[in-house]
């Protein structure tokens, strides 16, 4: 869950509310007496560090065995009940699908507004006029929606609602993110009314993490009897037959973007199971290393709705591992060798007290930021900039992976292991993760710097048209100077059919 923290030790026991991993061949000392594990299995007990908390064994004979009894325990594949549960057997599903996230809005076809409530009432609105308490709904979805063609998202609304007897005029106040998008008038009557309306969702709008409001405001009429704060309340609903609908836009984003992950993990969420992701840690890994990645998996989890059941977890030196995959590369300098070697690639470093530094020759462009396809053409080193220094430094930074192509990069690294918990306190905190963008961003004392700089790729794909068009939007002035020279072209070619047509005229005539 978002926020949460799990403080890693090896061996030496925590007074307090804890899991423990118990391999037969591998666990801590304070549990040496456990009789060994025949398969895997799940324990709770009382926590012998102070006879008061609980401690939660997932036991196994090797690390298969602790991998089936964690999934059973984080999917629901088994009826627990008592102190101890053996783990017979997990059903073994096949990867999810890209997109295919419990928690994300569905893309293949417009959704119902009532599959995204989280109770049953929440559709509904009441209150006193002339204001009713607004209605809100969740948006989840992935950032890579390329849905800056066209009118916009479309939604279709289903209103029922009953006009208290003093009302004069009606308005349906539709908001996203806090900000007005459209006032619909409502029919007024002395009964109750059930009518529909139908809006699109500017493309600017549209956040990986949106909310959608709707306000119900009647305004009464100007009378003594209509002010009268005993008024009866009243009540407004959204039905849940409306929709809104992300199906027929194409997935399609400029890379690297820090926004996105920071928002909701993207590109690794894309699997919601993490099958296409591959977290590398150093060789010889320590307590904030993994405290870290924990963390990491927790956001992925909380992003999408499904536990990261089939992340890979490699080394540095497993190098066929890193083929093919999304790496959410953990650890600081220069425990993970990974970031050294690829470090005279990368527009950003940190090893001990160097700090290197590249500067872009463009700013940061805010429509990247929203949209993650409108990145500045030109993000190219203008120069670069190495200093020393001792103050606590942490960072994310994203790239195309070296070892494949149209594969993603993030790096969560810092000076030393302990200040990787800086990272994981910026993604915790709203403001300092909203200023997590481009390429590279660091985390200094409460605050967050992001640039974007270096190399930019794409993933996904769009249509020949849309990407024709998209391809004009982001080289505006080579069109142009194109397109001016067809005119001249154009413009000359007529002046010469022009001269011989009256040519030929003149040589026609007696």
């Amino acid at each position: 869950w978002r926020g949460v923290r799990t403080p890693v030790t090896f061996g030496a026991p925590v007074a307090a509310h804890s899991v423990a991993f118990v391999a037969n061949d591998e666990r801590p000392a304070f549990l040496a007496a456990l009789p060994p594990a025949t398969g895997p299995a799940l324990r709770l007990m009382t926590h012998p560090a102070d006879n008061r908390s609980k401690l939660l064994l997932v036991l196994g004979r090797d690390g298969a065995d602790l991998k089936a009894a964690a999934d059973a325990l984080v999917t629901g594949g088994i009826a627990m009940s008592g102190p101890s549960v053996q783990v017979k057997r997990v059903e073994e599903k096949g990867p999810l699908q890209p997109y295919e996230a419990p928690a994300w809005v569905p893309l293949d076809r417009a959704v119902k507004l009532g599959e995204l409530i989280d109770w049953a009432q929440q559709l509904e609105a009441s209150g006193r006029a002339p204001d009713l308490d607004p209605v809100r709904v969740d948006l989840r979805m992935p950032p890579d929606l390329a849905t800056w063609r066209g009118p916009g998202v479309p939604m279709t609304l289903k209103l029922q609602y009953t006009p208290p007897a003093c009302v004069s005029e009606g308005y349906l106040d539709v908001s996203i993110n806090d900000e007005l998008l459209e006032t619909q008038r409502l029919r007024i009557a002395n009964e109750p009314i059930v009518a529909t309306k139908e809006i699109f969702i500017p493309f600017y709008r549209v956040r990986s993490r949106s909310e959608l409001a709707f306000g119900f405001r009647f305004a009464l009429k100007d009378e003594a009897q209509c002010r009268d704060a005993r008024a009866p309340i009243v009540k407004a609903a959204v039905l849940p037959e409306s929709t809104i609908d992300f199906s027929g836009f194409p997935h399609y984003a400029r890379m690297p973007n820090l926004a996105h992950f920071a928002a909701i993990g993207f590109p690794f969420t894309r699997r919601a199971d993490l099958s296409e992701t591959v977290v590398v840690l150093p060789e010889k890994p320590v307590a904030a290393d993994i405290e870290a990645m924990l963390a990491l998996m927790a956001r992925m989890g909380e992003a999408t709705g499904r536990p990261a059941t089939r992340v890979r977890v490699a080394t540095p030196k497993d190098a066929t591992a890193l083929e093919g995959a999304d790496l959410l590369v953990i650890g600081a300098s220069p425990q993970q060798a990974l970031l050294d070697k690829w470090a005279d690639g990368l527009p950003i470093a940190l090893s001990g007290s160097v700090r290197r530094v590249s500067r872009s020759a463009v700013r940061l462009d805010g429509v990247f930021d929203w949209l993650g396809v409108g990145a500045p053409a030109d993000t190219t080193v203008a120069s670069q900039v190495s200093f020393e220094g001792t103050g606590p430094v942490a960072a994310l930074y994203g790239f195309e992976s070296p070892v494949s192509s149209g594969r993603s990069v993030v790096a969560v690294t810092a000076i030393v292991p302990e200040q990787l918990a800086r990272v994981i306190d910026a993604l915790d905190d709203r403001q300092m993760r909203r200023a997590i963008k481009g390429s590279a961003a660091f985390v200094l004392a409460g605050k967050v710097q992001s640039v974007l700089v270096g190399p930019t790729y794409h993933v996904g794909y769009l249509p020949p048209w849309t990407g024709a068009g998209y391809w004009i939007s982001q080289h505006s002035e080579v069109f142009g100077v194109a397109l001016t020279l067809v005119l001249i072209a154009m413009g000359y070619g007529a002046y010469v059919v022009k001269n011989r047509i009256a040519a030929w005229r003149a040589r026609r005539r007696p």
